[in-house]
């Protein structure tokens, strides 16, 4: 004959909250059920059966109400008399349940038009039952507020574990509330168990187990290990100090300054060509055809070489990039520098984030020559260290570039760029008036040539500027690594970073070492 145990929860999901009852055994002490009735099973613990058993289960619900049955989890050969039934007047209904041939646990799901349900635990032995006592061990570093287990017959852990944080359907489950050893009853004796402990979706760990002891007691040492953490779906702000060797770090920043200058306005071409040539390329095609016959035609070079005779751009860049260095070694100094970015995890690429520089020494990514979105890598370790590696292409030219702009706004006490500076150099409705002096541009007037001039002297700039870009690095780039301390939350998403980085800045023929500490925090939803 069946027998009933208490661990089953009653698994009600009800059209209105109700508590577990064990009514009387006697069916005649139902009384009209009023409308709203909960679906529930009279027996509220575990069915105990024998193989091949046949075992009558009674429910309760509204009056004349049709309910739906079926079996969840491995019920092997078991079968329902009847896949639905309707309630009597009084609410009572029931179901002839045979055991399977095989010892098992499962579950019987009540339902009624996916508005209510009840579940029924079921386990099938042919040697008895036991009562187990499951001591959950755990060394980690996560927050564990709560303990569940459960026991599948002829479970696979491995399966088990990979399902989590969804139980194993059919299974014996017990939860506690606090950290403190579970005891489940109604556990078949026999067969190989599944013996899985989890404490929501943060840690797990399961063990085979058979039990020997029927109607007694027996215990299982279960470890828990953290669950990895979850990468795909994490989203990071990214905060790295920079703080560069200062003797390297000068020598490359002035380096970068040296080939800004070379780049921008090269002295193997006297200036007053180089910027007739560059006035022509942005001209239109008349206009530079003009200009380009002016010049061929008339000592307009010559002239305007004269003109220009004291203005030495190149000269200009290279003492205003020593104070651009020093700018930024005056940065390094206050220890404020920070490189800032977003982490975005993907799906499509679970150890490949991208990262999205925004703020570098306070510069954005497109003032660096950075892509918007690069390919880096992470991995968590089992103890909840994230690592996070990437070379982040961006232009030492820039960087320079940016911090000269910077010193000589400071310098001339207003704000101002490299290319404002050299254009009042070079007095561009001078050069104007020499050209209409020496015969002029056909369709360009004093005004057209004034833009010309002054717009020459940017495009010179842009160009020493566009000579340290590289997609690829090649040209300029900063190596990270980082490895920081994660808090994870109870979806497995890490939360904040402590840690630290090291990292190499590099320009085509100069490097420096960079450190410094690592910290983040989730992005905000929205």
């Amino acid at each position: 004959m069946f027998r009933l145990k208490r661990v089953s929860l009653c698994a009600l999901v009800a059209l209105a909250a109700a508590a577990c009852v064990a009514d009387d055994d006697d069916a005649g002490t139902y009384v009209d059920p009023p409308e709203g009735t909960p679906l529930e099973f009279k027996e509220t613990e575990t069915l105990e059966l024998a193989p091949r058993e046949v075992a009558t289960v009674r429910l309760r619900t509204d009056a004349n109400e049709t309910v739906a049955l079926l079996l969840l989890g491995d019920a092997l050969d078991a079968s329902l008399d009847s896949t639905s039934v309707r309630a009597n007047d009084s609410g009572d209904a029931s179901v002839e349940l045979t055991a399977p041939t095989q010892p098992t646990t499962f579950v019987l799901r009540a339902q009624i038009d996916g508005e209510a349900s009840a579940e029924l635990h079921v386990a099938v032995s042919e040697q008895g039952f036991t009562t187990m006592k499951i001591v959950p061990t755990y060394q980690g570093k996560r927050s564990l507020d709560s303990w569940s287990a459960d026991v599948l017959v002829g479970g696979d852990c491995e399966s088990i574990l990979a399902g989590y944080p969804a139980d194993p359907v059919g299974a014996l489950h017990v939860e506690s509330e606090q950290k403190k050893d579970l005891e489940l009853e109604s556990v078949p004796v026999g067969p190989q168990l599944a013996v899985a402990v989890r404490s929501g979706s943060l840690a797990a760990g399961c063990v085979p187990f058979a039990a020997t002891k029927p109607d007694g007691k027996e215990e299982v040492a279960v470890t828990m290990l953290d669950r990895p953490m979850l990468l795909t779906a994490a989203e990071l702000n990214l905060r790295l100090e920079f703080l560069p060797d200062p003797m390297s770090y000068a020598v490359l920043v002035q380096a970068a300054g040296t080939a800004l200058a070379d780049a921008a306005f090269p002295t193997e071409t006297p200036f007053a060509s180089l910027l007739l040539e560059t006035m022509s390329a942005d001209l239109p095609n008349d206009a530079a055809y003009s200009l380009m016959s002016l010049r061929e035609t008339t000592t307009l070079d010559e002239q305007l070489a004269v003109l220009l005779g004291n203005v030495d751009p190149h000269a200009a860049c290279l003492a205003m990039a020593e104070s651009g260095t020093a700018a930024a070694l005056a940065d390094v100094d206050s220890r404020a520098l920070k490189i800032e970015g977003r982490l975005l995890g993907s799906g499509d690429a679970p150890l490949a984030p991208n990262f999205q520089l925004t703020s570098f020494a306070g510069l954005d990514a497109s003032t660096l020559g950075s892509p918007m979105n690069v390919a880096f890598s992470w991995s968590a370790t089992a103890d909840d260290v994230l690592v996070v590696s990437g070379l982040l292409p961006l232009s030492p030219a820039r960087l320079v570039g940016a911090y000269m702009n910077g010193a000589l706004s400071v310098q001339l006490g207003t704000e101002t760029t490299v290319t404002g500076y050299i254009a009042s150099l070079v007095d561009c409705p001078a050069v104007a008036g020499k050209i209409i002096e020496q015969g002029g541009v056909a369709t360009c007037d004093e005004t057209c040539l004034v833009a010309a001039c002054t717009t020459a002297i940017q495009n010179r700039w842009e160009q020493g500027l566009m000579a340290g870009d590289s997609l690829d690095g090649s040209a300029g780039s900063l190596q990270i690594g980082a490895s920081a301390a994660a808090v994870v939350d109870n979806e497995l998403l890490p939360t904040e970073l402590d840690g630290s980085w090291i990292g190499t800045l590099k320009s085509p023929k100069h490097e420096c070492s960079v450190s410094g500490d690592a910290t983040g925090e989730a992005i905000p939803p929205g």
